[in-house]
């Protein structure tokens, strides 16, 4: 009888909505550690192009499915001992038809290093965070999607979901974000494999919360504290989207906030109770 009512307590704090969240960001937080582990060089310019790639053969998926991971290592060991090169189709997180272009191979490649490329690439049923950080926001952002609703219209749970991104864009802003193109000793690119990068990262954590909570005054005001904090903390070659967030959220707050004092409201700091004060 103790277990059972153990159970039930427990049970009942762990799917509310912080608890959910708070679960979500510790193994988003997590991805993050794993995959970004090194600090980012200062002034490295963000995106590299990515290298060219001529297809000589395409790899097409033999089922449908979620790229769960890449070995990557295992596919430079395979495409460096010849002159070949390779170009992954989708990124990780990605849904992949069944027949659709999996990877674009160029130069000499027999059955059993193409065989070498498909046990490299692992297909699942859904998204997971061990290769795939963006999964994490994307859960968050879809909780504070659901909060701001119509049939929903919970603010406070958007707002908890976007305090959390918050904390994971702080973490990442000054971590090394590997560039998707893999070269080899000589300098020349030998594998492509496409990933998110910075903007990537800011525009999946802001963008539809910014547009669905464009009226909810709290959700403007963090989102406001949110972009200034990160801007303070970015390096410079990381600056550009958050400025534009930024410009984005207060072009709304102008539309959303007719009156002198709710648009104030809106661009005033965040307290420890959330609600704007108009007294004084």
């Amino acid at each position: 009888m103790g277990a059972f009512i153990y159970y039930i307590d427990h049970m009942a704090h762990a799917i509310r909505a912080n608890a959910v969240i708070s679960s979500i960001a510790k193994e988003c937080e997590q991805a993050l550690d794993r995959l970004y582990p090194e600090r980012a060089a200062q002034g490295k310019p963000e995106r590299p192009a990515l290298g060219a790639i001529p297809a000589s053969l395409v790899l097409k998926a033999r089922r449908a499915g979620v790229v769960v991971g890449v070995d990557e290592a295992r596919l430079l060991a395979v495409i460096e001992n010849a002159d070949r090169r390779a170009e992954l189709a989708f990124a990780v997180g990605d849904f992949v038809p069944f027949g659709s272009a999996l990877v674009r191979l160029s130069g000499r490649w027999d059955r059993d290093a193409a065989e070498e490329v498909y046990k490299a690439i692992t297909l699942g049923d859904e998204r997971t965070l061990q290769q795939d950080a963006a999964f994490g926001f994307r859960q968050l952002v879809d909780v504070a999607m659901r909060a701001l609703s119509p049939g929903t219209n919970d603010p406070t749970t958007a707002v908890q979901a976007l305090d959390r991104l918050h904390d994971l864009l702080r973490r990442l802003v000054e971590r090394e974000i590997p560039s998707p193109n893999r070269a080899d000793a000589t300098g020349v690119v030998r594998l492509v494999a496409p990933r998110p990068g910075w903007n990537e990262y800011v525009e999946l954590a802001i963008d539809e919360i910014r547009l669905a909570g464009e009226r909810q005054l709290q959700v403007t005001r963090h989102l406001r504290h949110m972009l200034i904090d990160l801007l303070e903390v970015a390096p410079h070659h990381r600056q550009a989207v958050l400025q534009r967030e930024l410009k984005l959220t207060d072009s709304g707050a102008a539309r959303s906030f007719a009156e002198p004092e709710d648009a104030a409201a809106a661009d005033s700091p965040t307290s420890a109770t959330n609600a704007p004060s108009r007294s004084g």
